[in-house]
């Protein structure tokens, strides 16, 4: 079961998903994470954030939405793209030779008010990435 940590973060704004990458990225800092890297793009896509989290190789995948929409961050989160994640984050390990690390794929929700300010961030630990 994933962990879920909502620390009410209420300040800045996000006006696209850039700046949603950025305050995640900030977010994860503040809470031990150490980032390798960001908006890595191969031939078979993007990885959002790379990081370092208690001797964990962690890949983070950000999605944000505004307070009022229908539809979860998480729910973005198809079956293609933790397919997809799974098949980067591979690449990634070998292609830096870090095997070696346990791996875990993080999920970062940025909720935006409808002004662009940040309602919330919260991390799901360990998401699922699917059959093998």
């Amino acid at each position: 079961m994933p962990k879920v940590y909502s620390p009410g973060y209420g300040s800045g704004l996000v006006t696209g998903c850039a700046q949603a990458e950025r305050a995640a990225a900030r977010y994860l800092r503040q809470h031990g994470y150490r980032i390798i890297a960001r908006n890595l793009r191969t031939k078979l896509g993007e990885i959002d954030i790379v990081a370092k989290h208690d001797g964990w190789l962690v890949v983070v995948e950000v999605r944000s939405r505004t307070e009022d929409s229908p539809v979860s961050p998480q729910a973005g989160l198809t079956r293609a793209k933790q397919h997809k994640l799974r098949q980067l984050t591979e690449q990634f390990r070998k292609q830096y030779r870090l095997s070696h690390l346990p791996v875990r794929v993080d999920l970062l929700e940025v909720i935006t008010d409808q002004g662009g300010g940040i309602h919330s961030l919260q991390v799901l630990e360990g998401l699922p990435l699917g059959d093998r």
